[in-house]
């Protein structure tokens, strides 16, 4: 279950865009608040590398339209490289990608997407970042 002080600062974290408020009520567990905590990483390393405010917006359009569940399953499955596995990792937050939480929490996920996760974990952390 979510503790309180973590909805309140993922609720501080939320800005603008009502979808963006609405999500908050859509988390019920843990595994929905790590990928949420996910995707403000990557804004957060996003910003640091581009040296101002960056949104990853076309996440939170996925995320509207299809869910942080299906919408992490997506970006994770798909054949072409992930930037946002290289921001984080580059920035020292390993833990923070998607590939890490569907690992951490398997039988939530699809078991391609979990062997997919895995593969891509695998071949990432060989490449020098």
């Amino acid at each position: 279950m979510l503790k309180k002080d973590e909805t309140q600062s993922l609720h501080g974290r939320l800005e603008g865009g009502q979808s963006n408020l609405e999500l908050l009520h859509t988390i019920k567990t843990d595994v929905e608040l790590e990928l949420f905590k996910a995707v403000y990483a990557y804004e957060e390393a996003l910003s640091e590398k581009n040296k101002r405010k960056t949104r990853a917006s076309r996440t939170w359009q996925m995320i509207d339209r299809r869910g942080i569940i299906e919408a992490a399953e997506r970006a994770v499955d798909r054949d072409i490289e992930t930037a946002g596995y290289r921001v984080l990792v580059a920035m020292g937050l390993h833990d923070f990608t998607f590939e890490a939480v569907i690992v951490r929490y398997q039988d939530i996920f699809k078991p391609e997407v979990v062997a997919r996760a895995k593969e891509r974990l695998e071949e990432l952390s060989k490449i020098e970042i």
